[in-house]
């Protein structure tokens, strides 16, 4: 028995499609530079950051907007292509109409699709946003050790995405787990003293 071409494509294109879901790829923060990497663990298990202190894109989604080249709508198509290809192979006699149908079938498909994760991510992103001078006035906690000569690192809890990390720097030296308030803005991180009565 010969295995259609058309239905190697798809499940290949579907398998890596279920692998990147399975693995968060539509949803990490790859490509984005400064990215800080950070565990917390407590009672209730291991809890893993990635972040930037700064607005995070999706895996091959750059920008504010989704590719339509990225690597997930491009298995997408190729595992829709395929299907049809397999159905078609059997239906249609002319071979120049298979993939002519597949194709178009396949576009049209994923355009949808493309749509909706665009209304998705955007509002998603709309959502998890932190604007670091809505931080000023906030305590957090040193995730690495703050100079006068170098900056360092801030967890701090926001609404918005819950334990965010943040660029910090400070004029005093800040040990790691000295929990801090924020004072101000610089740059792309924050300006931070010693909490009051804290450790």
């Amino acid at each position: 028995m010969v295995i259609s071409f058309y239905l190697v494509m798809a499940i290949i294109c579907a398998v890596m499609l279920i692998i990147m879901a399975a693995f968060a790829d539509f949803g990490s923060d790859a490509g984005v530079d400064g990215v800080d990497m950070h565990l917390d663990t407590d009672a209730s298990g291991v809890d893993m950051h990635l972040d930037s202190g700064t607005d995070t894109g999706y895996g091959d989604f750059h920008g504010a907007g989704i590719s339509p080249l990225s690597i997930p709508i491009i298995l997408v198509f190729g595992t829709l292509f395929g299907s049809f290809g397999a159905l078609f192979e059997d239906q249609v006699t002319n071979i120049i109409l298979v993939p002519t149908l597949s194709a178009l079938i396949s576009v049209i498909i994923t355009a949808i699709i493309y749509v909706i994760l665009v209304k998705v991510f955007v509002k998603s992103q709309a959502t998890t946003q932190v604007h670091i001078k809505d931080l000023v006035g906030k305590d957090g906690e040193a995730t690495m050790p703050i100079s006068s000569s170098s900056p360092g690192q801030i967890m701090v809890i926001t609404e918005e995405r819950g334990r965010t990390l943040v660029s910090a720097s400070s004029d005093v030296d800040i040990p790691t787990n000295a929990m801090v308030t924020i004072t101000g803005v610089l740059g792309n991180g924050v300006k931070v003293i010693p909490k009051k009565g804290g450790e």
